[in-house]
């Protein structure tokens, strides 16, 4: 992947089926649900619970990626969505006579990119509730690590940021991906998916399986007062086991209301109900294993996990050009209502400018959900893509990470991280409702794994 392979050395990542490169006893319940606004509810705060455009201390909320960032659809293959009839074909690859990177988004035909509810919302409901877990709200949820800031940076309209704590800086089993964010009574969150590679951890699992993935929630609401965080992991209901793990990249967040929307490469879009957030066991004996265990629902040692609720998956029946991998999704707050954005990873030198780039609705429709609008990218290595009105932003690892900005049907401009206009080898992207643009890396040698915002009105 050029110039991103000759600085690291590489490791087996065994989520993507690629090769992925790497540097080197009072507990608080709550029943009150997240505000149901499906912007997460931060429309509604006033500006200084929110964040303000020209200072650290007031938090928008939002999300990041890895290197490999599910550039094809091969993790998680399970049981696909029948569909029926003839498979329709979608615009892939183009070509388009003299079309070039960075020459822009361009529009295609979205009418056949098409998902199908799984219809697991009361199912899933069910088997997750049927094991009596204590319920935690994010407005009360304990969180046990803290951030450092990350000072002042170059970039244009850089408001603030923050590092991890120091083992999630440098931690190799668990890589940073996605980003969102959202409220939760007065706190205001960012949320970042990480996903996991056993080589190195001091405590692989024992029970046959893989520790999946997970989302870490940090309180962002006053940036200079200092950021806190938990890791929360991610479970889908099993009627055997209670729960297990959701082993998959985990390329993109987006979160509106109770739903986290989860990227899932192969197959689409996985829900999570954030208003299900539960403690399992911490017992010595829940340290490898994830389910249920004599009288004890174990999840690797985590505290809390949060449990898939649904999902909106690729028809098996579908043509190849009509899969489009889910590589990073976002939410686009500008729309109304407000929509799904997601994207596709490729570093193909030629095609790659032809990854696609789509919008969905929040729901479905008999079933179905249909693609809105589509787009080529026309720019290669796209880690997370975004909208705010007609103005796209693109985090991509070329140029050992860059943000590349533009309208549809006009050339792009590209702020690279090598020029020092950008962050190192950046994520996930999430767009505020005070107009801010959130970003989570995934680490380089210039820059720790972070997640920062910049003024939107501030980026050329």
């Amino acid at each position: 992947m050029g110039v991103r392979d000759s600085r690291r050395t590489t490791k087996s990542c065994k989520k993507t089926g690629m090769r992925r490169v790497v540097l080197g006893a009072l507990v608080l319940l709550s029943c009150s649900p997240l505000r149901p606004e499906d912007d997460g509810g931060l429309a509604d705060l006033p500006d200084a619970a929110v964040e303000d455009a020209g200072s650290l201390d007031d938090a928008g909320v939002t999300d990041a990626g890895a290197f490999d960032a599910g550039a094809t659809p091969v993790e998680d293959a399970g049981t696909a969505i029948q569909d029926a009839g003839a498979p329709l074909t979608c615009p892939k690859h183009g070509p388009i006579a003299g079309y070039s990177e960075h020459d822009g988004l361009r529009a295609i035909a979205a009418d056949n990119f098409v998902l199908r509810d799984t219809d697991t919302w009361t199912s899933y409901a069910d088997t997750f509730d049927a094991l009596g877990l204590p319920k935690v709200g994010l407005e009360v949820l304990p969180l046990n690590r803290t951030a450092t800031s990350m000072g002042n940076k170059p970039w244009p309209g850089f408001g603030g940021g923050f590092f991890w704590e120091s083992g999630d800086l440098t931690v190799d089993y668990w890589i940073p991906q996605g980003l969102a964010g959202g409220v939760a009574g007065a706190r205001s969150y960012v949320a970042v998916s990480w996903h996991y590679e056993s080589v190195g951890d001091p405590n692989p699992p024992t029970d046959g399986t893989d520790k999946g993935s997970r989302v870490s929630f940090a309180d962002v609401t006053q940036l200079s007062a200092g950021v806190t965080y938990r890791h929360v992991l991610f479970v889908e209901p099993d009627v055997t086991r209670g729960i297990k793990p959701v082993n998959i990249h985990v390329g993109g967040l987006a979160w509106s209301g109770s739903r986290l929307y989860v990227a899932d490469t192969s197959r689409g879009l996985r829900v999570f109900d954030l208003s299900r957030i539960s403690r399992v066991s911490t017992a010595t004996s829940c340290s490898t294993i994830a389910g249920k265990s004599g009288t004890d629902v174990c999840a690797y040692g985590y505290e809390y996990v949060l449990p898939q609720i649904g999902g909106y998956y690729l028809p098996s029946g579908a043509s190849s050009s009509c899969k489009p991998s889910f590589s990073h999704v976002a939410l686009d707050r500008s729309t109304t209502p407000h929509t799904l954005i997601s994207g596709e990873y490729d570093n193909d030198v030629d095609a790659g400018i032809y990854s696609r780039v789509l919008r969905w609705p929040l729901t479905s429709t008999d079933g179905r959900m249909k693609a809105i609008d589509a787009w080529y990218a026309g720019s290669r290595n796209v880690q997370g893509a975004i909208a705010s009105g007609p103005r796209f932003f693109m985090n991509v690892t070329r140029y050992n990470g860059a943000l590349v900005t533009g309208t549809v049907g006009s050339p792009s401009r590209v702020l690279k991280a090598s020029d020092g206009d950008w962050g190192w080898m950046p994520e996930g992207l999430y767009v505020s409702a005070a107009g801010n643009l959130w970003v989570s890396t995934e680490g380089h040698a210039n820059l720790a794994r972070s997640v920062f915002y910049v003024r939107i009105a501030d980026v050329p």
